[in-house]
């Protein structure tokens, strides 16, 4: 039965004669293919040909034949190589799962990994093989971090600006970035710091315990800073912790003349200070490190001075309050002034609210404290009892 060249069977498509022997035939099939086959072609891509890969589709990375399974999104927002390698006209296979071959240590890609996954990673899992793959690999939010912390913790060089991008400019500057640090033998430095050869700042406190007059002498670098004269003790103590200094050493007494004697205690702080927060927060430190910090960690006094006869209490407090306080800013109490002391008339827990909760009682046993507060009864001319707290620096909120 014969056909016209424009009949179409119920797919659209154009009629193929089974008669081959019929010229008529031969001529409709060869139509048939030319017009049949871009359809064909067509909707066979339509159904099972290559996609742009997705941020969600999972990808199996090979390295060194240990076979690590996640999702595109994963790698591409914490490494630049692989936001690279899984752009443009990178597609996936029919089957939706993909493999990348890479040649290096299998270890040390898991644990970065682990860290892409969850933003964190111990300090004692990074090694000198995570360091090098994750500069092989562009994780440069790890890579910051490390060069601050590491930065930090060697203690030596120019002191670099609070940002973190500075600091690691000048850990790249000094130490030529992470694979030379590593072949100078300094990664143990990353893992602790160099209390031993750190540079250190110096300051002396002097203390005229007649009529407790404070001088404090700052020494950055080995260069001798400004002599600052403070109006109290525990505002001399709050601004060097201020600053990061802490007491070390054991004070000692000198007698200048006739019934005049001096307290000289001593401070030091790192020339550059271990970071906590910023860039470094996405590391976990061990445990012993918690513990160091927490014991060197600066704190800040407040003095409770409680009038028995009068049942009332005052607070000296540190600089920052001078603003809330009932008293008239000067010379001696300036806020921009770390060494200032804040005179507050205390109400609503005032010491609680601002989390002045550990009492320092070693201080009312200590001479030199004894003398302050000998002094600061004599000065009130009324029976009192004082008392010392402090909070810890690092843990003071905003007190506005």
């Amino acid at each position: 039965m014969s056909q016209s060249l424009d009949e179409k069977d119920e797919a659209g498509n154009p009629v193929t004669w089974r008669d081959i022997g019929d010229e008529r035939a031969i001529e409709k099939t060869s139509q048939a293919l030319r017009e049949g086959q871009p359809k064909l072609l067509n909707s066979h891509q339509s159904k099972a040909g290559p996609e742009r890969s997705g941020a969600m589709d999972r990808i199996v990375i090979d390295v060194g034949g240990t076979k690590f399974l996640t999702v595109v999104l994963t790698l591409t927002s914490n490494s630049t190589y692989f936001a690279s390698l899984l752009s443009g006209e990178w597609r996936k296979s029919a089957d939706g799962e993909d493999q990348i071959f890479l040649d290096r240590d299998p270890v040390a890609f898991g644990k970065l990994l682990d860290y892409m996954r969850q933003g964190m990673i111990r300090v004692e899992d990074v090694d000198a093989n995570v360091l090098i793959l994750a500069e092989f690999l562009g994780i440069d939010k790890l890579l910051l971090a490390v060069k601050v912390r590491w930065y930090c913790n060697i203690g030596k060089g120019p002191v670099a600006a609070e940002f973190d991008e500075a600091i690691a400019a000048a850990f790249d500057e000094v130490h030529g970035g992470i694979s030379k640090a590593i072949s100078k033998g300094l990664f143990p430095f990353f893992l602790e710091q160099d209390d031993v050869n750190a540079e250190k700042d110096l300051a002396v406190m002097t203390v005229h315990t007649d009529d407790i007059q404070v001088v404090v002498h700052e020494i950055e670098n080995g260069t001798l800073g400004p002599t600052i004269s403070c109006g109290d003790v525990f505002g001399a103590l709050n601004g060097l912790h201020r600053n990061g200094y802490t007491s070390f050493g054991d004070p000692f007494e000198r007698e200048l003349s006739f019934n005049r004697r001096e307290s000289i205690l001593f401070y030091r702080r790192r020339h550059s200070t271990m970071r906590i927060g910023d860039a470094t927060s996405i590391f976990i430190p061990p445990h012993d490190e918690n513990e160091k910090r927490r014991a060197n960690a600066a704190k800040q006094f407040a003095v409770y001075i409680i009038n028995e006869a009068e049942h009332t209490a005052w607070i000296i407090a540190p600089a920052e309050f001078i603003q809330g306080a009932d008293q008239e800013v000067d010379e001696d109490n300036d806020i921009s002034n770390p060494y200032s002391v804040a005179t507050i008339e205390d109400e609503d827990f005032w010491l609680e609210r601002h989390n002045f909760t550990i009492p320092e009682r070693w201080m009312l046993g200590n001479k030199m404290f004894q003398k302050y507060i000998n002094y600061l009864s004599r000065g009130l001319r009324v029976k009192c009892e004082i008392q010392i707290y402090s909070r810890p620096l690092s843990s003071a909120p905003n007190d506005e």
